[in-house]
């Protein structure tokens, strides 16, 4: 299994700024390497997802990168079903070439988002 940890750096900022002590990692797999351009499989989740920590909250789901937008709507979508009060997302980096040719970017809208770009991103700690 992979470690998941493409969110926790912008996740830990976040929380920090915003005083939130509570915060979930869920456990999402890919990308197959960490390789640049690493080939994709469709979102799998690893572990159990705690869903009943969402019942009557609010959630901000964090990640680095947006691109086809499959992981957080199949993210969101299970969420969805555990009467959260409200969900918002943050997104470091939008990669507008697959976002826009995915179907998905129609119902899906960061509600926070720092740049958009059209190529695969290598942040400063990956290197």
């Amino acid at each position: 299994m992979t470690p998941q940890r493409g969110g926790f750096i912008p996740t830990s900022i976040i929380s920090h700024k915003l005083d939130c002590r509570e915060v979930l990692v869920i456990d999402v797999k890919r990308t197959l390497s960490d390789e640049i351009y690493s080939e994709k499989v469709m979102p799998e989740f690893s572990g159990s997802l705690p869903l009943e920590k969402f019942q009557g909250k609010k959630v901000l789901f964090i990640d680095d990168v947006i691109a086809t937008g499959e992981t957080f709507f199949l993210l969101i979508q299970k969420i969805k079903n555990c009467n959260p009060k409200e969900i918002k997302s943050a997104f470091l980096v939008q990669n507008d070439i697959e976002f826009n040719k995915s179907h998905l970017s129609i119902v899906l809208k960061p509600n926070y988002l720092g740049i958009n770009a059209n190529d695969w991103v290598v942040f400063p700690w990956e290197q």
